[in-house]
């Protein structure tokens, strides 16, 4: 699948968030900014984590709604996902994990690489609902199953029935597959779309910061329940508009190709999972990294700005070398067997 330049750079920025937010809510390093300006940041760098999760499924669907299936992409999510486990449990584990936990799907540690490849395993079925499905039709379906889950979800503070990660991520699919297959020409206006996403930005951001630093309006405090949960949710309104947004501020964003944007942004999955390991990231971020340290030290903001890059880039360095040692044969040895699911697949 041939790499959009501006997609990338999107990938790496919500990478970049969702690191931040982890640093943030899995150390003590935010837990004593020095200053008002070094709290304010904290607040924003952990409020669009999960706000990141949705515009990855959308990228990956805007390209595989179109995309014929290949049994390779899965294959490679899933042998990366089960070695980087492996390993770095061999290296360090702090608790005994049962066996089944170590599978990609059904063990959940990875709670998005198990979604993302429920997503891809039924890819062939929703883009043949895609390309055969009228358009009335098909923006019925959308309808009919978004828009519950997403009232529902904002407004009671609760998942609903329709809520969980991997009907999250097939309605997204559905829905970016739509789009691309009619376009709407209102989505195409960047200076609108940047516009939006700035106000849902603030309306997310400010109230946080009032009510940490100044508390005049009582208000503020009973809402917070609700910007908690729509922080943490994503098949919520603010969630999803605020996601819904970005993607179309960076689509057709002409950008020059840049191999350094488009290096980073292939090992995505790899930064997420390297870095993730329920039984591994206490030990990141305190025994390697030593976050508590700079805690109130003054120096917390650009001590986690290289944190985060610091992951980006080893990450990524240990990602292709496993690519090009490891799975380049194992995926070059399996090939006529993909070649025959693919045909398969793909009728």
């Amino acid at each position: 699948m041939k790499r959009s330049t501006n997609f990338e750079l999107l990938k790496i920025i919500c990478m970049f968030f969702v690191i931040s937010l982890h640093v943030c809510t899995q150390s003590s390093i935010a837990s004593n900014p020095a200053s008002i300006v070094d709290g304010v940041l904290f607040i924003v760098l952990s409020e669009f984590g999960r706000t990141a999760c949705t515009v990855f499924v959308m990228v990956s669907a805007w390209f595989l709604s179109e995309a014929s299936f290949k049994t390779e992409r899965l294959f490679n999510t899933w042998i990366k996902t089960l070695v980087y486990i492996i390993a770095v449990y061999l290296c360090y584990h702090s608790y005994t994990m049962p066996w089944y936990d170590f599978l990609p799907i059904g063990g959940g540690i990875l709670w998005f690489i198990s979604a993302y490849m429920c997503l891809i395993l039924v890819s062939p079925i929703l883009n043949a609902v895609i390309r055969k499905t009228g358009r009335q039709y098909l923006l019925t379906v959308i309808l009919l199953l978004g828009v519950p889950m997403l009232f529902y979800s904002t407004v009671s503070l609760n998942d609903g029935q329709l809520g969980s990660n991997v009907v999250w991520f097939i309605w997204i699919y559905l829905l970016m597959g739509y789009l691309r297959k009619y376009p709407v020409r209102i989505l195409d206006n960047r200076i609108l779309m940047t516009a939006v996403f700035l106000i849902l930005c603030a309306a997310r951001l400010l109230p946080r910061i009032e009510l940490r630093y100044s508390g005049r309006l009582p208000v503020v405090e009973t809402w917070l329940p609700y910007l908690d949960w729509w922080k943490s949710v994503l098949w919520t309104i603010p969630n999803f508009l605020t996601a819904f947004t970005l993607f179309f501020v960076f689509y057709k964003l002409n950008i020059k190709y840049s191999r350094v944007i488009n290096f980073f942004g292939a090992h995505i999955l790899a930064i997420y999972t390297l870095h993730q390991m329920p039984f591994f990231y206490e030990y990141l971020w305190e025994d390697i990294f030593n976050c508590s340290k700079y805690a109130g030290s003054g120096l917390e903001i650009p001590y986690m700005l290289l944190v985060v890059l610091s992951i980006i880039v080893v990450a990524s360095l240990i990602d292709v070398i496993f690519d090009r040692l490891v799975l380049r044969r194992i995926v070059s040895a399996l090939d006529a067997r993909f070649k025959k699911i693919d045909q398969i697949l793909n009728l």
